[in-house]
């Protein structure tokens, strides 16, 4: 239920809104005449809204734009909650660690299943030693091997832990407290063993082909949960591939200078497909990090996609955390080092006629490296149109670095920065945030237009849209309903979203506002209709003023007023806010006065909220049967005004029937048809449209009057940027009409009938850029579309009205029902009914 009071004077004040159980109070105060004042009171009561009919389409008139970013995928706390409960899942923590929180809780695994991914379709190199294929944490994956495995024992089972922990199967259907599974259990592995080294003379060399095997075999990760010396990295020493020969050596692992350049080849090589994780020394005395991991210190070639895993044992109930280092510190690579908990993790152990796991837990850095390689695979799978480096940074610069103090800060692209120390490195690895959108001040969600991403325009994915008024209806949305485009983060990651999204239209005309708009409009121009000799007269000042529109539905706030001077045979207007059909008599009875506002009558080129100024020009016998006119609303100060000239020529005018053709040019600022856009979608024109109207008005008898007033427009798009999904538009022709008429049943009884169609495109087709997914080379892509701008229904408004004036020249009492057919050009088999009674008093 709604009221509305409005009152009318020479000062204006602002809208007051008040709602209370329902009643909505707007009070303004405006001029009405120069003459006299006269005020009114409204009172308009909403009764009715219902339709009728089966189920049909509907129209949105939401103003947001959004957008799913969340993730490229729609997530799912069902499913993430529904794993967490697997029993394979809960017994990843070992039952010396029982009364901590689950490892994979802490890299928010289970948020990365909500989102759907698992590792599917990526395979995880694993260069170890101790396996058995026949283990049940190989299961339903595809294994591929190189090189001799050294086999397992009930006592040592390394490999098969650390594949376990990147990638053990999960059954979901599993019941029982032994078997865990691996953090991307669906991706597939790629064995080869560091304590084998075949026909070489040296591990080094072999080392470096299980290396380019792996590669071959398109594994986006190496996890090396080993190390070839437990010596400390130190900056001051100068570093040679043989001197590094000889710390192997040292260990058991006969290599020369050749072969450890050969293996820093292999790893330089890797890196062009994937990741290499390595495990810091699980020696908590060392000053640093130890060589193996800190070769990109020395080999800086190598420092692209490398990232050392530290082990941090977290402890204490979720929010009150404690952090302790259970390995060598980050050290000199905390700039690319990452930690997980590796403490206590139940995983997979030896297969002798069965499989065992650890219950109890297994622990150290070679159980951390694996969740970060899971984490790599999870990230390929995710974002697979990005490189080795770029998922290495979007883990980098995602981790949790909340618990410690930064030291250092490591800088990526478009201002992401991301805080580091020597002792955690970057922190936690935290899976969501990684698949999550990562921005900065300099770079939000963004679209991308241009070549590559080397070379484009960034547009905010939330300011980029095309805002149509009604008279698209569901054109552009029905088209693109099940479209999906492409956004990228700062860190160039791809995520999709719904494409309709980005048209968003404007206020349905179904809604309260603009109901009661058109109703009381009806009132607008009683008292001033243009009769012939206003614009006849001779000498003299004619000076009409008029709210043109109601306080509480109209933007535009301020007075409206039409002045005439005469001079000689010329007759000079200039007008504010008020409509030109009637400044120019365009329309001259009084029923088109009290409709011109309405949709449907009013031309919908020429904004009634203008600047307008003409002349009348004599053509015969004197008479002024042409007006020239030019009207601008810049001074409204709107985002895209319009300005254009208008020639208005009366054609018949006789005692009973009268006949005008309007005939216009108009220019659009920045937008085409009513419509405008921002960001992606953004226009750099000026937009013309031709149009033609037609006024005709006749007197049946002394009761009755019948006027029709229609409208038709060719608009032509013109847009001279270039970085915007919004391409090539054919000429739109677009057209509206209505008709009216009305009946006196006596002095103080009057019936309205209107029939109309609101604006409405007929015809036209535009060319859209859908951004998808860059290759990995960088370069952008798009796929275009034409879309034909013809909506799916026409609106057609059936509108009976009855005014009964109760007291004379004071107040009148009005009914008005409209039933509307596909509201807003929406097809749909619903019939709308409306119905208001309001109440205008004058005094």
């Amino acid at each position: 239920m709604i009221f509305l009071i409005q009152i009318n004077s020479f000062e204006f004040i602002d809208n007051i809104y008040k709602i209370f159980y329902g009643i909505l109070i707007n009070v303004k105060i405006k001029m009405y005449d120069i003459l006299k004042i006269n005020l009114f009171l409204t009172l308009s009561l909403l009764l009715i809204s219902c339709s009728g009919g089966g189920g049909g389409g509907s129209s949105s008139s939401s103003s947001s734009t959004f957008l799913d970013t969340g993730t490229s995928v729609t997530y799912s706390s069902t499913t993430a909650s529904t794993h967490q409960q697997y029993d394979a899942y809960e017994n990843v923590t070992g039952t010396s660690q029982s009364s901590h929180q689950n490892p994979y809780d802490q890299i928010n695994a289970y948020q990365a299943y909500g989102y759907g991914f698992s590792g599917d379709g990526q395979k995880i190199a694993i260069l170890d030693t101790y396996y058995d294929t026949d283990h049940y944490t190989y299961s339903d994956k595809t294994v591929t091997t190189y090189g001799d495995l050294t086999s397992d024992s009930t006592s040592d089972y390394h490999g098969n832990a650390v594949s376990g922990v990147a990638a053990g199967y999960l059954d979901t259907s599993y019941s029982g407290s032994v078997a865990a599974h691996g953090v991307a259990y669906d991706a597939d592995l790629h064995l080869s063993d560091y304590q084998q080294k075949g026909s070489n003379t040296y591990y080094a060399d072999h080392w470096a082909l299980a290396t380019t095997d792996a590669k071959n075999s398109s594994a986006v990760v190496q996890n090396n949960s080993w190390g070839f010396t437990d010596t400390a990295y130190n900056s001051s020493t100068s570093y040679s591939s043989s001197s590094i020969a000889t710390l192997a050596n040292a260990s058991g692992f006969t290599s020369n200078g050749t072969s450890i350049d050969n293996y820093v080849t292999a790893l330089n090589s890797f890196q062009d497909s994937g990741v290499v994780v390595y495990a810091l020394s699980n020696s908590t005395s060392l000053s640093d990090a130890d060589v193996a991991a800190a070769l990109p210190e020395i080999y800086p070639q190598l420092n692209e996609s490398w990232i050392t895993a530290v082990n941090v044992d977290i402890t204490g109930s979720s929010g009150n955390e404690t952090y302790t280092t259970m390995s060598a510190k980050c050290g000199s690579t905390a700039a690319y080092c990452l930690g997980a908990d590796g403490t206590y993790i139940n995983a997979p152990v030896y297969y002798i006629s069965g499989s065992y796991y650890d219950t109890v837990g297994v622990s150290g850095t070679s159980f951390v490296a694996p969740q970060i390689s899971a984490g790599v695979a999870i990230m390929a799978e995710a974002f697979p149109n990005q490189t080795p480096d770029q998922w290495t940074d979007r883990l980098l610069a995602s981790a949790d670095n909340s618990f410690f103090t930064a030291t250092s800060t490591t800088s990526f692209a478009n201002g992401i920065t991301h805080g580091y120390n020597t002792e955690f490195g970057h922190g936690i690895m935290d899976l969501n945030a990684a698949l999550s959108p990562i921005t900065s001040s300099k770079m939000k969600e963004s679209i991308l237009i241009g070549e590559s991403l080397n070379n484009y325009e960034a547009h905010s994915l939330e300011n980029s849209y095309l805002m149509t008024p009604k008279l698209f209806g569901d054109s552009l949305q029905r088209h693109f309903q099940n479209t999906t485009g492409v956004f990228h983060d700062a860190l160039h990651g791809n995520f999709k979203y719904q494409f309709s999204n980005s048209f968003i239209s404007q206020q349905s005309n179904n809604t309260v506002d603009q109901i009661l708009n058109n109703h009381l409009n009806g009132y607008s121009f009683q008292d001033v209709a243009i009769k012939e000799n206003s614009f006849k007269s001779s000498e003299g000042i004619s000076f009409i003023t008029k709210n043109t529109t109601n306080g509480y539905l109209s933007e535009i706030n301020s007075n409206s007023f039409a002045n005439f001077v005469s001079i000689g045979e010329e007759q000079i207007y200039t007008s504010l806010n008020m409509p030109i059909e009637i400044s120019t008599g365009f329309v001259s009875k009084d029923v088109s006065n009290n409709i011109i506002l309405n949709d449907g009558f009013a031309n919908p080129f020429i904004p009634s909220n203008s600047f307008a100024f003409g002349t009348s020009m004599p053509l015969r016998d004197k008479e002024r049967d042409i007006y020239v006119s030019f009207y601008n609303n810049e001074i409204n100060e709107l985002e895209n005004p319009s300005s254009g000239l208008v020639v208005t020529k009366k054609v018949l005018d006789e005692k009973d029937i009268s006949s005008s053709f309007m005939f216009g040019y108009n220019i659009e600022q920045n937008s085409f048809v009513g419509a405008s856009s921002k960001g992606a979608f953004n226009q750099n024109n000026n937009t013309p449209t031709i149009f033609i109207s037609h006024s005709f008005e006749k007197i049946i008898n002394d009761k009755t009057d019948f006027s029709l007033i229609s409208t038709l427009g060719r608009t032509q798009y013109n847009n001279s940027n270039t970085s915007t999904l919004l391409n090539d538009i054919s000429p739109i022709i677009s057209s509206s009409f209505g008709a009216v008429i009305k009946h006196d049943i006596n002095l103080d009884d009057q019936i309205t009938l209107k029939l109309s169609q609101p604006h409405r495109l007929e015809s036209g087709t535009t060319k859209i850029s859908i951004p998808q997914l860059n290759d990995i080379d960088g370069s952008l892509n798009f796929n275009y579309e034409s879309v034909k701008l013809n909506p799916s229904g026409r609106q057609i408004d059936l509108s009976f009205r009855y005014d009964k004036e109760i007291i004379e020249e004071s107040m009148i009492i009005s009914f008005e029902n409209i039933t509307s057919r596909d509201e807003g050009h929406i097809s749909s088999s619903q019939i709308n009914n409306k119905s208001i009674i309001s109440i205008n008093y004058r005094f």
